[in-house]
């Protein structure tokens, strides 16, 4: 967040420490080979990178209900997907990114 977004290095560090009270600890779990092929039909469906849609196709394969990113695209893949999107970024410091203004 601080050398790509240029957030000050105390608001990262404040906005990361509320993320890791507010959520449990996160699971670990293996991606599957079918997962990975997965993927790959989802990008090419949905015009988006591979790397993006392996957290698609993990999410699915984990039956898991919400994705917690702080990259504003998943906001309409999780829409597609019938996922819940969730940033964790208060949205007073997403508005002063030029790619989070297209959602307001």
């Amino acid at each position: 967040m601080e050398r790509k977004w240029k957030i000050d290095k105390r608001e990262a560090a404040i906005v990361v420490s509320d993320f890791l009270r507010k959520y449990d600890t996160p699971v670990y779990v293996p991606i599957r080979r079918g997962t990975i092929l997965e993927a790959f039909k989802l990008s090419k469906q949905l015009k988006h990178d591979v790397y993006d849609c392996i957290y698609l196709a993990l999410a699915k394969q984990e039956n898991a209900s919400t994705i917690i990113t702080t990259d504003t695209d998943f906001e309409k893949l999780c829409e597609k997907m019938g996922l819940k999107y969730e940033n964790p970024v208060p949205s007073k410091i997403l508005k002063q990114f030029q790619s989070y203004k297209q959602y307001i």
